[in-house]
């Protein structure tokens, strides 16, 4: 989104959220979480590297209780303001952000 302010552009981010460090993650999930792996796929953006959210809901209350075929579905087709990721992702990766997802927001 841009809006052109006295004769500048300016751009606005849609959401807020900061990466975890890249040398604090090892799993593969958090890498792509954190968009090291493939930067189009920036699930911190909008829940932040920590999944407290910004623009997108918590994590914390969002996953847990949730299953893999649930989280899939969401990641991706989307859901709501979410946008879908079936297209950047491969199955291995669904997996692996599913993974990681589940055991760190239990």
């Amino acid at each position: 989104m841009r809006f052109v302010l006295c004769g500048v552009i300016v751009a606005v981010a849609g959401c807020a959220g900061v990466p975890l460090p890249r040398e604090s993650l090892t799993d593969p999930g958090a890498l792509l979480y954190n968009g090291y792996v493939r930067p189009e796929v920036d699930c911190y953006r909008c829940h932040d590297g920590s999944g407290k959210g910004t623009r997108g809901p918590s994590l914390l209350v969002k996953v847990p209780g949730k299953s893999a075929e649930r989280l899939a579905k969401t990641i991706t087709k989307g859901s709501g303001f979410m946008p879908k990721y079936g297209d950047k992702l491969s199955e291995e990766e669904v997996s692996q952000l599913i993974a990681w997802l589940q055991a760190t927001f239990k």
